[in-house]
């Protein structure tokens, strides 16, 4: 596995620093299980964390083959010929995937969670193959195979309907690989998420319009229940116009927060209650924008005082809002990125 090293008499740091190099695997995981680290230093503490990190995503990456043999390398479509009760008749039943549920139910996750497990299977033994091998070499986390899969479903011809699709699609997922890995390989998510998008619109910019259009399909407003009586309110919407509705609250709970500092200090300090955090006053403000009483001051506490006769909800623009509230105008603020050669004339 590795030379200059004898695992069974060098130091717990001289065997770290060695499976450091070395790809991982049942040998590397089981040395490093050998490892006493109760009497690690800080430095040799974080190598072995390091090498830990690269043998779980060599261990996950060893469900891609598997999966892919349970679930097949193409989506299987299965039909069933059912007779309708009274009347005689047959009707023909297409079941798509029929081993996502089985596989859901043995692994106890969602059926959806598992589609999206398989579909990331079937890419990286496919199209993906480079990224697949720095999953098993473990290069990148499950964190950014999952990313770069997402991704490239936004490319040509990712549903693979026959092979003039299939071959538009691998030859994408190539170029996107070769823009994007190395970055996966050496930086963070966040790293490997802003390298994705900004491949998939150097390879497909004129699809740009096309997708903006199908993901308006998926805008939706929805509730996750949270821990201490708390919950998330999230909304999937249009970038321009969540921007649009964050600077209006923003701007509506930094007036807020003003008119509190204003009422305490007027007030007597033994009086006063801990002032509001800006986040608090930014969730006031969104309640209070969307039930009607945006010119409301805080109360006591820093709550808002109830609004008698609020206004029905979506009753006017958000920007009509901002002037009933006395919030600034919202203004647009917009980051141009090109290339130099571009900047310079020398191409369109």
């Amino acid at each position: 596995m590795f030379t200059g090293v004898d695992p069974f008499t060098c130091s717990a740091g001289e065997l770290l620093a060695a499976l450091a190099g070395v790809e991982p695997g049942l040998s590397v995981m089981s040395l490093l299980r050998s490892v006493a680290v109760d009497g690690l230093s800080a430095e040799d503490a974080v190598t072995y964390l390091q090498v830990h990190e690269r043998c779980r995503s060599w261990w996950e990456s060893q469900q891609v083959p598997v999966m892919v043999v349970a679930a097949e390398a193409a989506p299987r479509i299965e039909e069933y010929r059912l007779l309708v009760p009274g009347s005689g008749e047959e009707r023909l039943v297409r079941v798509e995937e029929v081993i996502r549920e089985e596989l859901a139910c043995a692994l106890r996750v969602s059926a959806s969670t598992m589609q999206a497990e398989i579909d990331t299977a079937r890419l990286l033994a496919g199209p993906l193959a480079a990224t697949g091998r720095a999953w098993e070499v473990g290069q990148v986390t499950r964190r950014h195979v999952a990313v770069i899969a997402d991704a490239v479903r936004r490319l040509p011809g990712f549903w693979m309907r026959d092979d003039a699709e299939r071959e538009v699609f691998e030859a994408a997922c190539a170029l996107f690989e070769e823009r994007v890995l190395l970055r996966a390989v050496r930086g963070t998510v966040a790293d490997t998420r802003r390298a994705a998008r900004a491949a998939v619109l150097a390879i497909d910019g004129e699809g740009e319009a096309r997708r903006r259009e199908r993901a308006k399909a998926y805008r939706d407003v929805w509730v996750s229940p949270d821990a201490d009586g708390m919950s998330l309110l999230m909304a999937r919407m249009a970038t321009e116009d969540a921007l649009t509705v964050m600077a209006q609250v923003d701007a509506a709970a930094h007036a807020r927060q003003d008119a509190g500092r204003k009422d305490a200090a007027r007030q007597d300090a033994a009086d006063t209650v801990p002032a509001m955090r800006i986040g608090e006053h930014r969730v006031e403000a969104l309640a209070a924008l969307i039930f009607g009483n945006a010119g409301s001051k805080p109360g006591p506490g820093g709550a808002s005082e109830p609004c008698v006769g609020a206004a029905a909800i979506g009753a006017g623009s958000v920007e009509s809002r901002g002037i009933e509230s006395g919030a600034a105008p919202v203004r647009a603020h917009v980051n141009l990125t090109i290339d130099l050669a571009t900047f310079l004339g020398l191409r369109d």
